[in-house]
């Protein structure tokens, strides 16, 4: 589930300090619970690389930026337990192996590797001979998916749920096979996933019904674009999924 963070701004009184020079953290943000089904697969490997946009009182809008590659592999589609697929590298950085044989890269080393608009991610694992997962060096050449609207303020900032409101695609949307839209009020959600084609995505007002007002606390906008390939590692398919989740702070009424 994804929580809204608070951030309360208040005037200084006469007797309290002079804060305006200490620097503002963000909120934290959980990006959106949506993964690619691989359930007819043996692997996953996906990148998924975070943008969330916030008001610093100082600053104006400003964003932070965070990223991660993680993977997993299985014997059969529906298998429990993870295999080892050897040493994995995203982008040329290692992926550790956790105690569970899934494959993740988080925090700074994750943060530095380097997408363009135009380049395709990097695999590459040594594979399990022994289990029948060869080695293999997989190349996508789908980059990255972006999406614009909340950079060039294309999304509403305040959005009146009697009302319902449009979030713009279209041209804002690139490299997206599909995208998942959210917004979120509290502890509540209304989701939709739409085509890479997709024009628009509208929520009506008697979807946002169910919301509550953003009283003490940020609504959330959450747009995630995805595009995924299906590709043959020996005798076994493995989904390589690119994910981009972008989201913006607004006043739900």
């Amino acid at each position: 589930m994804i929580a809204a963070a608070v951030l309360i701004l208040s005037s200084c009184k006469k007797d309290e300090a002079n804060t305006d020079a200490e620097p503002v953290n963000p909120p934290d943000v959980t990006a959106p619970s949506y993964s690619f089904s691989r359930f007819d697969a043996n692997g996953l490997l996906k990148v998924q690389r975070s943008f969330a946009y916030w008001h610093d009182p100082l600053n104006g809008i400003s964003v932070t930026y965070s990223a991660e590659a993680a993977a997993s592999f299985k014997l059969s589609p529906f298998d429990s337990a993870f295999i080892d697929m050897g040493a994995l590298y995203c982008q040329f950085k290692n992926v550790p192996k956790l105690v569970n044989n899934t494959y993740l890269l988080n925090g700074n080393a994750a943060t530095a590797m380097s997408f363009g608009d135009t380049i395709g991610v990097d695999w590459n694992a040594a594979g399990n001979a022994v289990i029948g997962l060869v080695a293999f060096t997989f190349e996508t050449d789908k980059p990255m998916p972006v999406y614009y609207g909340i950079a060039n303020n294309s999304i509403p900032t305040d959005i009146t749920r009697s009302l319902g409101f449009q979030i713009p695609l279209g041209a804002n949307l690139m490299y997206a096979d599909s995208v998942f839209i959210s917004l979120t009020v509290g502890q509540k959600s209304v989701k939709k996933t739409l085509g890479g084609l997709a024009s628009t995505c509208a929520f009506s007002n008697t979807e946002l019904s169910s919301l509550g007002a953003s009283e003490g606390m940020s609504g959330l906008i959450q747009v995630t674009p995805l595009n995924f390939d299906a590709i043959a590692v020996g005798a076994k398919k493995v989904y390589a999924a690119n994910q981009s989740n972008y989201t913006r702070f607004v006043t739900v009424k």
